[in-house]
């Protein structure tokens, strides 16, 4: 796997996990009384955002079968009062020390909270594991010092890492997407633009072929998907209006786009508690 493909997946999982929690933050008043709705939905916008990314393709991973493990309803229960805690029971084969991860855990300072509350988080745990290993979700305080994590699991085992290592393209991949958006803030083709850059149309295509498995315009349109399922799942706006935020011309050809990756509109969970 490309290192900068795993990198987007996880810029892609922060951004998701934040979005919803800004959906819970809207409505903290009613979470306490409905954990487990809220813990079903985290799990399903995980699965249901992730899955849509491998259907639409949007990166060049389908040579790729295991990288990403998801491990739902990892949940951890830490007391601070406790010098050596005893690590949680787990019904998964998780392959990292749980006492070192507590203490990562204990120690982060990426987020403050406070009690009954839920905040977004997303770590790197690479240290502790073999490969490039991230856990990403929700921390609840439930109690003074008692604490509750609800997370998966996203890894790349160092051996596919060097089994299905490839060199880097020379254009790099935030590089590209800095070319994508400076077309748009220009309102240029592809083409135009490109006589004024470093890089000929040929190669740019190329570099949007290698890292996101399509051609420019086929970005265009997967980042449009991206914005549209965003708009389905956390907010309640109707059809309509997220045919026209998210750049589609038409509600008919939003649905076509979609159902073309066999992605039924009316499946898409739209998630506000």
């Amino acid at each position: 796997m490309k290192i900068e493909v795993y990198e987007e997946y996880i810029k892609y999982l922060n951004f998701f996990i934040h979005r919803y929690g800004d959906v819970i933050k809207k409505n903290e008043p009613q979470v306490e009384a409905k954990q487990d709705i809220l813990n079903k939905q985290y799990m399903q916008m995980i699965e249901y955002a992730f899955g849509f990314i491998q259907k639409i393709n949007l990166f060049a991973i389908q040579d790729y079968q295991s990288q990403l493990l998801f491990i739902p309803q990892l949940i951890f229960y830490f007391n601070d009062v406790c010098e050596c805690p005893p690590p949680p029971t787990l019904s998964i084969d998780f392959n990292v020390d749980i006492e070192a991860l507590y203490k990562l855990l204990k120690n982060n300072t990426q987020i403050t909270y406070n009690q009954n509350q839920y905040f977004p988080f997303l770590i790197d745990i690479s240290g502790l594991s073999h490969g490039y290993h991230h856990l990403a979700g929700f921390v609840h305080r439930h109690k003074q010092n008692q604490f509750a994590y609800y997370c998966v699991s996203i890894q790349v085992k160092s051996q596919e890492l060097n089994s299905k290592w490839k060199r880097f393209y020379h254009i790099p991949i935030h590089k590209l997407k800095l070319i994508y958006k400076e077309c748009l803030q220009k309102n240029q083709t592809l083409y135009a633009f490109t006589a004024d850059t470093e890089f000929t149309y040929y190669e740019i295509q190329k570099g949007f072929n290698y890292y996101f498995n399509c051609s420019f315009t086929g970005y265009e349109q997967k980042l449009k998907m991206l914005k549209a399922l965003e708009l389905i799942m956390f907010t309640n706006a109707p059809f309509k209006d997220i045919t026209i935020q998210s750049g589609f011309s038409t509600y008919t050809t939003l649905k076509r786009t979609f159902a073309k990756h066999q992605i039924p509109l009316k499946e898409i969970p739209r998630l506000i508690i």
